[in-house]
């Protein structure tokens, strides 16, 4: 069996997170009872989001890659303000979301995506022939 090239695991865990984020949303405003299976995908996303984000962080370690080697580019940037724009959304929509459930779904969520990182934008070193 081939293994995920690395830009099909950063697509797929982009996937994952964006659905994952999509039925918090809708957990978080939603007004009635979500049905039974709302909760069932959602762990089946979070499961396979951390894998995921285990992968990517243990493909990464397999190349020996110094520090300097982390991207200092648009990407790294983004990900690191990622955090305080979170809540500047959250704080301008706080009138509509449940803060019980929103609160603790997006910290595991900015978590993993902080603790992945530095995997995502690590930057191959140069060939130089």
């Amino acid at each position: 069996m081939r293994a995920l090239s690395a830009r099909t695991l950063l697509v797929l865990g982009l996937l994952q997170l964006i659905a994952s984020c999509w039925l918090l949303l809708w957990a978080s405003t939603s007004r009635t009872a979500l049905p039974a299976w709302a909760g069932i995908v959602e762990g089946v996303l979070a499961f396979s989001l951390v894998l995921t984000a285990a992968v990517i962080r243990h493909r990464s370690l397999e190349r020996t890659v110094s520090p300097r080697t982390l991207a200092d580019g648009p990407l790294a940037l983004f990900l690191a303000t990622l955090p305080s724009l979170v809540l500047v959304a959250l704080w301008l929509g706080r009138a509509r979301v449940d803060w019980n459930i929103i609160l603790p779904g997006v910290a595991w969520r900015l978590f993993l995506v902080l603790y992945t990182a530095p995997f995502i934008t690590q930057r191959r070193p140069r060939r130089t022939h």
